[in-house]
């Protein structure tokens, strides 16, 4: 795979792990898969399961249309942990109210990333 020559570091996960991740990369992303991988490795290092539960957090907190537009805006939100979403709308609700946080947090997805204290 032409990832492994410019990333050389996702030679340190598990094969099976790997392939689980590209698939869930593909169900996401379809064909732009290769393109947000090559911009972002990272990814192929993430447990699919994991990616699912953070897609399903978004889901659950934006709606469906907003989070396919969130993870299509800033894909490394794929790679937050689930409480760090959840923790993050909280944290805007509580500043902006329900509708106008989903709709703040779909506009800058990479909020979800922060860490909340």
């Amino acid at each position: 795979m032409d990832i492994v020559r410019r990333h050389p570091s996702v030679l340190s996960c598990r094969g099976a792990a790997l392939r689980q991740s590209w698939r869930a990369l593909r169900e996401l992303y379809g064909e732009e898969a290769r393109v947000v991988l090559d911009r972002h490795p990272i990814l192929l290092r993430r447990r699919a399961r994991a990616m699912h539960e953070v897609m399903q957090a978004l889901r659950d907190v934006l709606g469906s249309e907003a989070a396919a537009e969130a993870i299509r805006k800033r894909p490394l939100v794929l790679a937050s942990h689930v409480h760090a979403v959840r923790k993050a709308h909280q944290a805007v609700a509580s500043l902006l109210g329900p509708n106008r946080a989903a709709w703040a947090l779909s506009q800058q997805p990479e909020i979800l990333r922060a860490r909340a204290k």
